[in-house]
């Protein structure tokens, strides 16, 4: 297949925008408030007479309204925290909370008061919480440190650049989006109206693309689709990734024909190599069944390059440089018998030929108590069995002792 194609990125836009000192100085501006906003904290003490089963609301009630009288008669509200409060996580520190953030309150029924606060030393009226009544005294306000104009203009001004670029981004996409409909029998003509460039690939089968754009499955889905094969209208805009999208049309579909000897050599030669590499790979497995072969002249076979690895229990780092096309075969392989491993050949995706063999298995009785088979058992009867089975596959691969040999 060969497409014509529009390419929109929205990177392109980043040198049409311009931006204002006053637009800076707005966002800067904005992102101070919020910094205060967030970053502000209150050091807090409070006094607590909780509603239990035991002390009804009036009466609790009552109590807070005791203190709070004292309070104001001068009495120290570290002192009487210490007397009264009946939060035994704090009173014995005077009732300190600690510096606190408005969404870290223990209600947030409590956060209103709190940012009435201001002054250290300011106190609250007995304000009622799930808990019960309190009294918060602010002991001390801890400001954020705010950031210098200088020190954040870079990077508001690629902030503020990125959300215009967005903006006009948006636009181009809808535009061209529309004009490929309006105008369904050229492409040329909205490449022109849009002073875009109308780009070509060079012609590509639908699972052998030559780069990003013509191994895109989007693309590819929309390319081959009844619609576009006849070459009569454009596709709608097909977004690539979040930053780049693109309009196509059918220049022309080449329905497959004979290869020519030059075309087919190379598949000729890669199908020969793969299949000569499997019946290596399968006459070695027969002779280390026959015991003419032992697991240690190994390493001597055809000139074998690849080193033999070996998967050890913890060794985190070794398998995570095996190919999971490997691992995935691992525990469908034979276990030893009579002392002679397990074994099992297969070709990977590249054409290479892998041979798995297992030289030692735990056992699934050594691998888990009777109390931990019991809880895998509960997980699958209650619906968790996908989850919980990549864990146990986990489990049983730190447990195990696999050597694998991969080999061209």
């Amino acid at each position: 297949m060969v497409l014509k194609y529009i390419v929109l990125n929205k990177n392109d836009f980043l040198d049409k925008v311009s931006i204002s000192d006053q637009e800076l100085t707005n966002l800067y501006a904005k992102k101070v408030n919020d910094l205060e906003e967030v970053a502000s904290r209150k050091r807090i003490a409070h006094i607590l007479i909780p509603v239990t089963a035991t002390q009804t609301d009036a009466a609790a009630k009552a109590k807070i309204d005791d203190i709070a009288k004292k309070l104001k008669e001068g009495a120290d509200f570290a002192t009487l925290a210490k007397e009264d409060s009946q939060d035994l996580g704090t009173a014995k520190n005077g009732g300190d909370l600690g510096y606190l953030n408005s969404e870290d309150l223990p209600d947030q029924a409590l956060a209103p008061v709190v940012n009435q606060l201001n002054q250290a030393g300011d106190l609250s009226a007995p304000v009622r919480s799930k808990y019960g009544w309190h009294i918060i005294k602010l002991i001390a306000v801890e400001d954020p440190v705010i950031p210098s104009f200088v020190s954040l203009k870079k990077s508001i001004t690629e902030e503020l650049k990125q959300q215009k670029a967005a903006e006009l981004y948006l636009n181009a996409q809808r535009e061209l989006d529309g004009l490929a409909y309006e105008n369904y029998d050229s492409l040329s003509s909205v490449a022109e109206q849009l002073k875009l460039p109308l780009d070509t690939t060079k012609p590509f089968a639908r699972d052998a693309g030559y780069d990003e754009l013509t191994k895109n499955e989007k693309l590819i889905k929309e390319a081959f689709s009844v619609n576009l094969l006849k070459g009569e209208e454009n596709s709608s805009i097909i977004e690539l990734s979040p930053d780049r999208s693109v309009v196509i049309r059918v220049k022309q579909h080449l329905e497959p024909e004979m290869m020519t000897l030059e075309q087919a050599t190379p598949v000729i030669v890669k199908a020969l190599q793969t299949e000569k590499i499997k019946n290596d790979g399968e006459k070695l497995i027969a002779e280390v069944q026959a015991g003419k072969v032992v697991i240690k002249d190994w390493k001597a076979f055809n000139d074998v390059e690849q080193p033999i690895k070996t998967i050890l229990a913890g060794d985190t780092q070794q398998k995570t440089e095996v190919a999971p096309e490997i691992l995935d075969k691992v525990f469908s392989t034979p276990h030893p018998v009579d002392n002679k491993p397990g074994l099992q050949g297969f070709t990977l995706k590249n054409g290479n030929y892998a041979i798995i063999a297992v030289t030692k298995v735990n056992p699934f009785d050594d691998a888990l108590t009777d109390e931990q088979k019991a809880q895998y058992q509960s997980i699958v009867e209650t619906g968790y069995a996908n989850n919980f089975w990549g864990e146990y596959q986990k489990y049983l691969k730190d447990k195990a002792e696999v050597k694998y040999f991969d080999f061209e």
